[in-house]
């Protein structure tokens, strides 16, 4: 492969990933090794990857920007830090007849050990919210004297604005990370669970700060009885706030994916919706999750997958037509769950105990985040794995390398006969 091409590539997976300094780095240098080129000029201007060195005054973002406070960063540790409690390392039994699929054997064995949690609470403390990137939300923690705190910061151009303040009156807990964009499966499995890790350490907190809002957050939120920081007074992209007190996790900015390890926070949220207010007893259904208005992974042969699941008495339901309280429902009602890959498949944990989940995996993307989740609630997970096209060969998986920002979009096709033959086995087991 051309180098140039390579490099892009690197840095693209990178930036998708959120590690925009290794990003820059990567760039740089390639640049120094071959010059300015169009490819990688480019790339490093379209995601902003000027980065502002910690440990130095940083004047405004951009020539011409008047609206930011000068950045320094604080000579000593202006924060409480408390360890809090780690869990055992979360390993669910391989499912049956999974073959030679990644997923279940890529580094499984050997998980890293995750780091340390610590909970860290600043007094007085201002947070900026970087809004621009989309999906990759920065944000930017300093403390009582305006240091910047990049050990508790995400991304590469932190700011503190001088002007247009936003001044919240109690103590805040912040449980978002670098995955801002509105994601239900981030939702519950990442975000939701810091509530209660964070009240672990501080039991009286109340209200909670997100970098977005939705009503589908807020409905939660009121039903559990918290409180979550509206956006509705912030206006423009940039947006800094300060509060008497700032509580954070580490793993809101250390840890990618906090469902892959099931900690022991991950039920919570469940178990305190599920006092607070019991899904209703609806009629059993079997559910099919449509994601033809997605805009990735979707079904190929969507409408032979349609007739072979019909027959067996499916239910198609496009969850984005559906509030939290009809989706918590259907799924709490469940007698089985069939779905491509993708965050609606979040909603089984609302499943029963033992429901059949099956999830279609894509040839060449997925994560372990439901296979995990199935069995951490005790769920029947049996995954079918698809193809890429009808007449694709197999995936050598012994040679196979995920690169996650080319093969995450890409739509699938399932085998009708083998799609048949599956269910079939599966349903008369739960049947």
């Amino acid at each position: 492969m051309d180098p140039i091409r390579h490099t892009v590539e690197d840095a693209e997976t990178l930036i998708a990933d959120g590690y925009f300094e290794a990003a820059a780095q990567r760039l740089d240098r390639a640049i120094a090794r071959y010059g300015a080129r169009p490819w990688l000029i480019g790339l490093r201007h379209k995601h902003r990857l000027d980065h502002v060195p910690t440990g130095q005054a940083a004047g405004p973002k951009s020539a011409g920007d008047t609206n930011y406070a000068r950045l320094s960063t604080a000579s000593a540790q202006p924060y409480q830090v408390q360890s809090l409690s780690d869990w055992p390392p979360f390993q669910p039994p391989l499912p049956p007849d999974v073959g030679a699929y990644y997923m279940f054997h890529d580094t499984i064995p050997d998980q890293p050990p995750q780091p340390a949690r610590r909970l860290y609470r600043i007094p007085n403390a201002t947070l900026s919210i970087d809004r621009t990137r989309g999906r990759l939300s920065g944000f930017y923690i300093f403390d009582e004297e305006g240091n910047y705190l990049p050990e508790l910061s995400f991304g590469t151009t932190p700011f503190r604005l001088s002007s247009g303040i936003h001044n919240l009156h109690q103590p805040v807990g912040f449980i978002d990370d670098r995955f801002s964009k509105f994601n239900v499966c981030h939702l519950w499995f990442d975000k939701l669970p810091r509530i209660f890790e964070l009240r672990e350490g501080a039991p009286d907190l109340s209200q909670f700060l997100m970098t977005t809002d939705t009503s589908y957050t807020a409905e939660i939120m009121e039903t559990l009885g918290l409180s979550l920081v509206g956006h509705s007074g912030f206006t423009g992209p940039e947006i800094t706030l300060r509060m008497p007190e700032l509580v954070i996790s580490s793993n809101s900015v250390r840890t990618a994916h906090p469902a892959h390890q099931c900690y022991r926070h991950f039920a919570r949220p469940v178990a305190a919706l599920n006092t607070a207010s019991p899904a209703p007893k609806t009629p059993a259904r079997r559910i099919y999750i449509d994601r033809s208005a997605a805009a990735t992974r979707r079904l190929i042969n969507a409408d032979a997958v349609w007739a072979v699941l019909q027959a067996r008495g499916f239910e198609a339901l496009r969850l984005e037509d559906l509030s939290f309280a009809e989706q918590r429902s259907a799924f709490a009602n469940a007698r089985a769950v069939v779905g491509v890959h993708g965050a609606g498949l979040a909603n089984v944990i609302f499943c029963q105990s033992g429901t059949p989940v099956i999830e279609i995996l894509p040839a060449t993307y997925a994560t372990r985040a439901f296979w995990y989740a199935a069995a951490y609630f005790g769920l029947t997970y049996r995954p079918l794995v698809a193809a890429l096209s009808p007449d694709a060969a197999p995936v050598d998986y012994a040679r196979f390398v995920q690169k996650r920002d080319q093969q995450n979009r890409a739509d699938v096709y399932v085998d009708p006969a083998k799609l048949s033959a599956h269910l079939d086995r599966v349903l008369q087991v739960a049947d």
